[in-house]
């Protein structure tokens, strides 16, 4: 995600929607990236994506708000076995 905030663009899609995201936004998802909380994170079904994964949806740690009403809405999928 860092290597993409060298390009210059105006919005960014996710896998997950077709609503253009704005460019200001991809900061969010590198905070949730980099800062992951999983000890809020939600379980999500396998996938045949990767077999044998099970992926954890995340918010950054700083968000206040487990529904993602803080400041950084952004939430990540990764899988526990990632961060090792």
């Amino acid at each position: 995600m860092k290597q993409i905030q060298k390009l210059d663009f105006d919005y960014l899609l996710t896998g997950h929607s077709l609503r253009p995201v704005p460019r200001e936004r991809l900061e969010d998802f590198i905070g949730a990236a980099m800062n992951p909380d999983i000890g809020r994170a939600r379980k999500l079904r396998p996938n045949e994506f990767a077999p044998g994964v099970t992926p954890l949806r995340c918010f950054e740690k700083k968000n206040p708000e487990k529904s993602g009403h803080g400041k950084n809405k952004a939430r990540i999928v990764i899988s526990r076995d990632k961060l090792l």
